[in-house]
């Protein structure tokens, strides 16, 4: 790909382009809120900083208490941190998680003038490539979900949570 530069992400949403990802801003985990009760977890955000706003957003609506955690990518791992951080704070979190593999599509111009100095648009067409990228979306709720539901795991034992985070 040394001859082509990126034309744009098929993937690339608007809030994306708003919260400065392109840029290479780091968003903060409340930006990371794509709607109420839902984290959209990106490998620039702090692990503390999720857990935190998770923490809040279960206390803050005791009458739901339900938060969605979401990521893409390499981001996966980090999704699944925070959850099982999240169930080991909050006592009686049932949790029900989905996998799925999103795809993207990145479009990929010739350059106009090669390293040589000399023009190689004419030899080069544009390139589209597409991608497959892991997703997860793990649901935490308070109230007690189906244990029939796919991907469902009971709440942990009451001496296995911490409150404070201590041990």
């Amino acid at each position: 790909m040394d001859f082509f530069v990126r034309a744009e992400d098929s993937e690339m949403s608007a809030d994306d382009i708003a919260m400065g990802v392109e840029q290479g801003v780091i968003p903060t985990p409340q930006a990371m809120m794509t709607s109420p009760n839902t984290i959209r977890i990106t490998l620039n955000g702090k692990l503390h900083s999720y857990v935190a706003v998770g923490r809040k957003l279960l206390e803050a609506s005791p009458e739901t208490g339900q938060l969605t955690v979401k990521g893409e990518g390499r981001a996966v791992t980090k999704a699944i941190s925070v959850a099982e951080i999240l169930k080991h704070r909050v006592h009686g979190l049932h949790q029900v998680t989905t996998i799925g593999m999103a795809t993207t599509r990145e479009y990929w111009d010739p350059k106009p003038v090669s390293p040589d100095g000399t023009s190689s648009t004419a030899m080069l067409d544009s390139v589209q490539v597409s991608r497959k990228i892991p997703t997860v979306e793990i649901l935490l709720s308070l109230a007690p979900v189906d244990p029939a539901t796919l991907g469902y795991q009971p709440p942990l034992p009451h001496t296995e949570v911490d409150p404070d985070g201590t041990s």
